[in-house]
């Protein structure tokens, strides 16, 4: 199988892991990959970067040009919602990791979260201080 095809496999694996710790152990297999690669160029590498760059970019633009998500019929409007990276931005929490511990172990309620699993499970949060419930 060739490099690039194993790289895909990985990143398709990363976009559908449920938790963070599925992604660290996927993130390691890539590094291994990558190292085992530095010294010689991977055909079909950089058009598979190009690809992630816009499906990124692609998330990247519609949280920040649309000032509004409708996911299922329901609507959910910036700055009432937000994104876990916004979120930490908003709030001064240095790292993402720890509002999504606390979504997991349920600091943040199912009713203040919502999946969109189109967006490959971009996961937008109510925008309240959750910090005052720790």
């Amino acid at each position: 199988m060739k490099t690039v095809d194993k790289l895909v496999i990985l990143f398709q694996k990363i976009d559908e892991a449920k938790n963070p710790t599925e992604i660290e152990v996927l993130g390691i297999e890539v590094d291994k990959i990558l190292a085992e690669n530095a010294q010689k160029p991977i055909e079909g590498i950089a058009q598979f970067l190009l690809e992630r760059a816009n499906i990124l970019t692609q998330k990247v633009e519609l949280v920040v040009n649309d000032p509004e998500v409708k996911y299922k019929g329901i609507t959910y409007a910036f700055p009432e919602w937000t994104t876990i990276v916004n979120y930490c931005k908003l709030h001064s929490i240095k790292n993402p990791q720890t509002v999504s511990n606390w979504v997991s172990r349920g600091i943040i309620s199912s009713q203040n979260v919502v999946i969109i699993k189109e967006l490959n499970d971009l996961r937008l949060i109510r925008n309240l201080n959750y910090q005052g419930v720790l």
